[in-house]
């Protein structure tokens, strides 16, 4: 006579039960969302992007007295606008990357972005051989090069694909290229960053 009363009962309570256990997930969710990431974590928005392929400039003249040395082999990566050649150190040409250890603040997340630079050429040339022609020479002593890979222009590969700046001070070859960069909010562009000289030189 109780039986089916009871069965009710228990209807009613499983019921419940599932209600309870969906609000619970829900809540426990939204806490999990809402939390921070640990410290050290990548930021939210994804940190690697598809680079555009290199496209052909024309190249700048050499510097008066520079002779347009050609310079060819395979080419080890020593930060995002400077690499080495047969042991000779080549800064790219109009260009100038994020150094090394800077960083950038992404969606209020420091963002090693000078270590991406690198990582960008890196991939890019991947130790194959390239050919640079040398422009001018620095105060340091390295070779100002226009670089090539396989025809293809490196210098304004990495500020097309926003993983450096256009560097007027010395040249404007790369300016298009940096405002289609900025445009599309392209590597560091997705960013808040110092601009790599000011970086280095302080209130200069």
């Amino acid at each position: 006579m109780f039986r089916p009363r009871r069965r009710l009962l228990r209807g009613r309570w499983a019921v419940v039960l599932a209600v309870l256990v969906g609000v619970l997930g829900g809540v426990l969710l939204a806490l999990d969302l809402s939390s921070p990431a640990p410290r050290g974590a990548p930021p939210p928005s994804a940190v690697f992007q598809r680079d555009l392929p290199a496209a052909a400039i024309p190249a700048p003249q050499p510097a008066p007295g520079t002779g347009g040395l050609i310079i060819t082999g395979r080419a080890s990566i020593i930060d995002g606008d400077t690499i080495e050649v047969r042991g000779r150190r080549i800064r790219l040409h109009g260009i100038d990357a994020p150094e090394k250890a800077q960083t950038c603040l992404r969606n209020g997340w420091l963002w090693e972005c000078g270590r991406d630079a690198t990582a960008a050429l890196d991939r890019l040339i991947g130790g194959r051989a390239v050919t640079c022609t040398e422009l001018d020479v620095d105060h340091y002593g390295r070779s100002v090069a226009q670089c090539l890979l396989n025809g293809q222009d490196v210098n304004a590969w990495m500020v097309r694909n926003g993983w450096a700046v256009a560097y007027r001070r010395f040249s404007d070859a790369y300016v298009g290229a940096e405002a289609e960069a900025r445009a599309a909010r392209r590597g560091i562009w997705s960013s808040r960053f110092e601009m790599p000289e000011s970086h280095r030189h302080p209130g200069r």
